[in-house]
């Protein structure tokens, strides 16, 4: 009798181990990682267009408000035509120019942590890239840079998401970067407090990253965030849309000279570019009936193009003060 119950003990230990070995596996594959400072699971109180259960999203609309950056309401000549372009298309937008003084007052008051990254940068172009995450990430609406024509208004299809990325000509992002797609800062759209623009502040602010504009604040770093971001649980509930390239960059950029670029490129991303581009007889212009920006790639921020910039005028005096808005009424 005392062996019966000695191997019936056996037996329901066994089983134990047998069931706490299954609760393990189950619980490592179906319950996510513990954060690190790379994650991007969503944690704190629910955003007031947090989406509801089942993977759905609750309706989400982009704020009508268009943003622009500029060192101060001096701006060049060049962008006269494009500027116009987009407040005529769009004339019940709000719009904000967000000069150097408005972008440190927006820092300085809800975004400290940022401050120190931001004033150590080098070059005004990453300042440039770094304000526009934050600015969505605060207010939600439309970033589009200054050399972004619109040619259509921004339409419901547009703005009834969470939040969307420009998205660079496949085959130039091949050719030049040898990558497979490149998203764009160009144009930019978002709901206020989206999780992604808070990813992509604190990965460019939190600390300084090696690299140029284009490498640690521009397109490359914003295309390595979009990557993780798809791939994390975030994305359920904070849905980012790459837009197809000829939404708003429809070009390959006119400072290149891409037959010579496609003599040399014989392997990998480069090649694959080129024969996209040759299967398109050299087209430089994607645009169709889609459209609704393009995309000019003026490069005026870059030293190479200080003989294209035309004279400054006053943003403010052209297109009227009750037009325009400022985060800060005066420069400080």
């Amino acid at each position: 009798m005392s062996a019966s119950v000695s191997q019936i003990s056996v037996v329901f230990r066994l089983l134990g181990v047998f069931v706490l070995i299954l609760v393990v596996v189950l619980v490592f594959h179906l319950v996510p990682s513990s954060p690190s400072a790379d994650s991007f699971t969503e944690t704190g109180d629910p955003h007031p267009l947090a989406p509801i259960e089942g993977g759905t999203t609750a309706h989400f609309e982009i704020p009508h408000i268009l943003h622009h950056t500029f060192a101060s309401e001096m701006v060049y000549e060049n962008y006269r035509p494009m500027i116009s372009s987009c407040l005529k298309l769009n004339p019940n937008w709000t719009y904000y120019l967000w000069r150097d003084s408005d972008a440190r007052a927006l820092i300085f008051l809800h975004y400290p942590q940022y401050m120190k990254t931001y004033m150590r940068f080098n070059d005004n172009l990453q300042r440039s890239d770094a304000i526009r995450y934050i600015i969505l990430h605060r207010f939600g609406g439309i970033y589009l840079d200054m050399d972004v024509e619109c040619v259509r208004p921004f339409h419901p299809a547009l703005t009834r998401q969470a939040a969307f990325l420009d998205q660079e000509r496949v085959e130039q992002t091949r050719i030049a970067w040898g990558r497979q797609f490149s998203a764009m800062n160009s144009l930019m759209g978002s709901v206020p407090g989206h999780k992604f623009f808070q990813a992509m502040s604190d990965r460019v602010l939190l600390r300084k990253l090696p690299g140029d504009a284009y490498s640690s604040t521009g397109p490359n770093v914003l295309t390595q965030v979009f990557q993780r971001f798809r791939n994390s649980p975030a994305i359920w509930n904070w849905p980012v849309h790459l837009l197809p390239p000829s939404v708003a960059s429809p070009l390959m950029d006119p400072n290149r000279n891409w037959r010579q670029l496609c003599r040399y490129a014989r392997y990998g991303w480069g090649s694959r570019g080129c024969r996209m581009l040759r299967a398109k007889k050299w087209r430089m212009d994607d645009r169709n009936g889609g459209t609704v920006a393009v995309h000019r790639f003026l490069h005026l921020g870059y030293g190479f193009a200080v003989r294209q910039r035309k004279s400054l005028f006053n943003l403010t005096k052209e297109f009227g003060s009750a037009r325009v808005n400022f985060y800060l009424r005066r420069p400080v």
